[in-house]
């Protein structure tokens, strides 16, 4: 590929729904873990169960968000004459176990990144069982297990014990929440105990049978319909019912959840049973059969409404269907992507008939509609295109999603499509945020300006300069070429170039040598050409 310098503009200086049965809990000493790490030390751990489930609540003496590299493991031992006997004798083979009474399942989760947890059964050897999950707060880890993996019900005990442990395969229990003691004194120290705590399943209580009036307002599917835009609601044949969590989403008794027609009028109600707890949620939408379908309520991005149940004669806040209304204004939604970049390193060339458009979920994904329109000069790069929405509220979300496509250009990378590093190659998606608004991108998210994330100098001629870059993504492999060039003076002298880098990472770093000169040093980041 012909190379073409792209000048940058970035400079740095250096410088649980269900109830469950009453909650056991149980105490651990505060301060008997030898790191200094509070996040690793055990305050508490209370459980409980629902009818499948029971819930392990770990309490910490630190936040496991701002600090998230410990593991917080539990050993369970539901046999005495069963169970791992060994050193290391647990899922991860972490230097961790119950020597005596033989550890039966182990669950080792991590709260960095996407977060995860994993439970383990030992039939002579371990194997990852799943029905496991982990979520967390600034002050605790939660960690829910199917009952039935444990092969146990209500009235059945356990005994359990929860750990803190680092990131290291061979790591300790820095704490234990059945030793009210020091577990170890040093990383490389084993944790042998068959110290435990004892949990039994009880059955959790039943949920009530309420009566919830539901209540829509169907004004936008009648308008559809009067106006003949696109699948609108027909007063004379269509029927619209309620459908939700407690009632199987239409599974069970259907028409014991149809609403019915206030007289003329557009709304529509009926007062329905409801089997949920008390102080428990629900979750539902409303549904025109045949037209138009289920909602998709917009002020909350198309999920599920939620009702909490807070008696049992209930009724709902009255809804708009799909949560619109004729007196939401009509909004524009302009739609702007500068194509310079690509044009730049051969991926567009509208003198070839390349030509932008706009392929979503508002028409069909067709690669051959909606057509985007050059500005005039000096903005002729720029491409743009506008969609009108009527009766849409101001804060709608995820109205629609699309992405950009070079066509006219096979050859271009991943065919034309996009892969935005925005969206990690996903679909672009808008809300409405005003009746005019518009939304400007770089195709690709490939834009001219790199952004220096830091720059720390370790020697008198040495420096590490860190800076976003594009990152390897779905169909295109690709990244860039970058120059880093630096001079002594923010505004005169001349550029020298470091050297060039190639990365395929959304953030990169290089370290320049043979500085000279004075310890101030300024740098910039050249994009050089793109990585086929």
């Amino acid at each position: 590929m012909k190379q073409k310098i792209l000048i940058v503009t970035a400079v740095a200086l250096l410088a649980a729904t269900t109830p469950s049965a009453r909650a056991a809990s149980y105490a651990d000493t505060v301060g008997d873990e030898f790191t200094g790490n509070p996040h690793m030390d055990i305050v508490s751990c209370e459980v409980t169960n629902t009818f499948s489930d029971v819930i392990f609540k770990i309490k910490l003496n630190g936040n496991p968000v701002a600090v998230d590299w410990g593991k917080y493991c539990m050993g369970i031992d539901t046999n005495p004459a069963t169970g791992d006997f060994n050193p290391n004798g647990n899922g991860w083979g972490r230097a961790i176990s119950m020597p005596g009474i033989g550890m039966d399942f182990w669950v080792g989760s991590w709260v960095d990144g996407s977060m995860g947890a994993q439970l383990f059964a030992y039939n002579g050897s371990w194997s990852n069982i799943g029905g496991a999950s982990i979520t967390k707060t600034t002050n605790s880890v939660t960690i829910t297990l199917a009952l039935a993996q444990l092969g146990k019900t209500y009235g059945d005990s356990f005994n359990f014990d929860v750990y803190t442990t680092g990131g290291g395969g061979g790591d300790p229990a820095i704490d234990s929440l059945a030793n009210p003691a020091q577990t170890v004194s040093q990383w490389s120290d084993a944790y042998n105990s068959d110290l435990t705590k004892t949990y039994t399943i009880t059955v959790p209580p039943i949920p009530s049978t309420n009566h919830v009036k539901f209540t829509v307002n169907m004004e936008i599917p009648i308008w559809e319909f009067d106006n003949a835009i696109g699948n609108g609601f027909n007063t004379n044949v269509d029927q619209v019912f309620v459908r939700g969590s407690f009632n199987g989403w239409g599974a069970v008794n259907p028409a014991n959840y149809r609403l019915f027609q206030v007289g003329s009028s557009t709304v529509f109600t009926n007062t329905v049973e409801v089997v949920q707890y008390i102080n428990q949620s629900v979750s539902y939408k409303f549904e025109g059969v045949s037209f138009p379908g289920y909602e998709s309520p917009v002020l909350n991005c198309g999920n599920d409404r939620t009702l909490l149940i807070t008696a049992q004669n209930l009724n709902a806040p009255t809804n708009y269907f799909g949560d619109r209304k004729l007196s939401d204004p009509n909004d524009t939604v302009t739609f702007k992507v500068d194509m310079s970049l690509a044009r730049m390193f051969g991926q567009f060339d509208p003198t070839l008939g390349h030509g932008v458009a706009m392929p979503g979920n508002f028409n069909g994904w067709s690669t051959g509609t909606s057509p985007l329109t050059p500005g005039t000069d000096p903005d002729t790069n720029i491409y743009s295109a506008s969609l009108s929405y009527t009766h849409y509220p101001i804060g709608a979300c995820n109205v629609g999603f699309y992405k950009f496509f070079i066509s006219g250009n096979g050859a271009a990378r991943d065919g034309g499509w996009e892969d935005p590093i925005s969206t990690g190659s996903g679909n672009r998606g808008f809300s409405i945020t005003s009746a005019l608004q518009t939304n400007a991108y770089y195709y690709n998210d490939e834009g001219p300006n790199f952004k220096i994330t830091s720059a720390q100098k370790p020697g008198a001629d040495t420096a590490v300069v860190n800076w976003q870059s594009f990152p390897s993504r779905n169909n295109i492999p690709v990244g860039g070429v970058y120059e880093i060039d630096s001079r002594q003076s923010l505004t005169s002298g001349d550029w020298g170039s470091n050297g060039t880098f190639n990365s395929t990472a959304s953030s990169s770093s290089y370290t320049a040598t043979g500085l000279t000169g004075t310890n101030q040093q300024f740098f910039r980041v050249i994009l050089k050409a793109l990585i086929p």
